[in-house]
């Protein structure tokens, strides 16, 4: 059974540092469904629907959205910012973007692979430089989970384990990922 919660025509925004007291409906004119919502700060946050390749901003708390960003039909996956206004979104593709200025503008470091279609799942940075993300390649209508670690924010990346016993979708908040020698 598909649980699919329509919520394009309203986006929940408390009024108490959201916190679960006093939260407001806020209508939109997002049309599509959306996957995944991140605040940086009290007033710059983002939104991306699914499926879309969308990304939308606010920089007033919520009350308003604009698009921010347009990549044709993309299933974006995960998304992570540091109050600084640094942040990450990852995908289907390879697609990795990265952004230093709240969202103003991002750079585009999607991964390639020679293996076959990179899906990106999961995404996890311990800090501005280091980070994970968890996926898999399409080879032969098979999937096969990868994990790459970065050292620099993002702009590189190393394949850190290739044969791991599942498709990583998330990775939680860790102090430390520990991969063994096979």
């Amino acid at each position: 059974m598909i649980f699919r919660l329509h919520v394009a025509w309203m986006l929940f925004v408390s009024y108490q540092g959201f916190s679960q007291n006093g939260w407001e409906i806020i209508r939109t004119d997002i049309t599509d469904g959306i996957h995944d919502i991140e605040f940086v700060n009290d007033t710059c946050g983002f939104l991306y629907t699914y499926g879309t390749g969308t990304i939308f901003r606010t920089s007033n708390g919520g009350m308003s959205w604009f698009k921010n960003f347009q990549s044709d039909s993309l299933y974006f996956e995960q998304m992570q910012f540091f109050s600084s206004g640094l942040g990450w979104i990852c995908g289907e593709g390879g697609k990795f973007l990265r952004t230093t200025n709240c969202g103003l503008s991002w750079s585009d470091l999607s991964l390639r692979s020679d293996e076959g279609k990179l899906l990106l799942y999961g995404m996890y940075f311990m800090n501005d430089t280091i980070g994970y993300l968890s996926g898999a390649t399409v080879i032969n209508r098979k999937m096969a989970p990868i994990l790459f670690k970065t050292l620099n924010g993002g702009t590189t990346w190393t394949r850190v384990y290739k044969d791991l016993l599942s498709r990583l979708t998330h990775i939680p908040h860790v102090r430390a990922i520990h991969i063994p020698h096979p």
